[in-house]
Parts: C-alpha cells; sequence; structure tokens
C-alpha cells in the first residue's frame, strides 16, 4: 500500500514529472528525425577509431572481435582484444597485477589475445 498524495488531495502518492516527460517525447522526436545522420556519425566515429586502434597497436597485435563476414554490427560500438599489454595492461601493471580479472578466469578461453576485450561506443 502506498500512502502520500497530499498535493494530490490525498488521491495517490506520487506525481508524475511532467516536464521530463515532455522532453523525453521531444527527444525520442528529434532522434526519429535525425537518425540516418546520426547514425552515419556514429559509423563514420566508430571507423576512425577503429583504424587508429589498429595504427597504433599494429594489425598483428588487435583482433576485433564483431568483425564477421555478412554480420551487421551496431554503429557505435567496437570490441577488440589486443595480444599482449593492451589498454587494461597499464593500469594492471601498475597495480602489480598482469592478467585478466578474477570474473574472467571463469571464462572458457578460445582466445590468442587473452581474455580482456575492450568496449568503446561513440555517440553523437
Amino acid at each position: 500500500m502506498l500512502f502520500g498524495g497530499g498535493q494530490e488531495r490525498n488521491f495517490r502518492p506520487g506525481t508524475e514529472n511532467t516536464p521530463m516527460i515532455a522532453g523525453l517525447g521531444k527527444a525520442a522526436e528529434l532522434v526519429n528525425s535525425n537518425l540516418t545522420e546520426y547514425e552515419t556519425h556514429m559509423l563514420d566515429t566508430r571507423d576512425y577509431l577503429e583504424e587508429q586502434l589498429e595504427a597504433v597497436f599494429g594489425r598483428e597485435r588487435i583482433h576485433f572481435n564483431s568483425h564477421f563476414p555478412d554480420s551487421e554490427t551496431l554503429p557505435n560500438t567496437c570490441n577488440v582484444s589486443i595480444l599482449g599489454p593492451g589498454l587494461q595492461g597499464v593500469s594492471k601493471l601498475l597495480s602489480g597485477t598482469v592478467g585478466p580479472g578474477w570474473k574472467l578466469y571463469a571464462l572458457p578461453s578460445v582466445d590468442p589475445y587473452g581474455q580482456t576485450p575492450s568496449s568503446f561506443h561513440t555517440r553523437r
């Protein structure tokens, strides 16, 4: 049982946040009318990120986990594994531990790049 609602003549507790509801509606309208532009921008940004990661780490050290023949990927998501010390390796080396976190040891590994994927998400 919910109690309160003095602002509503004790009819019901809580009040809908009308400005937020209206704002959410406007945001949905904007996304719907600009979806193609947003998707193109996110794809271009993701592709640029992947090119730069490959340039920094080298083609032989980086594996893009979402690149499969005849498959689609999210326009804003880049998931990579890096052979050897990679992005997560820096903080682990500084902390004195090397290798994947303890939670990842429970997962079976067939990935020569280790159990250390990193995800990046672009936005508009």
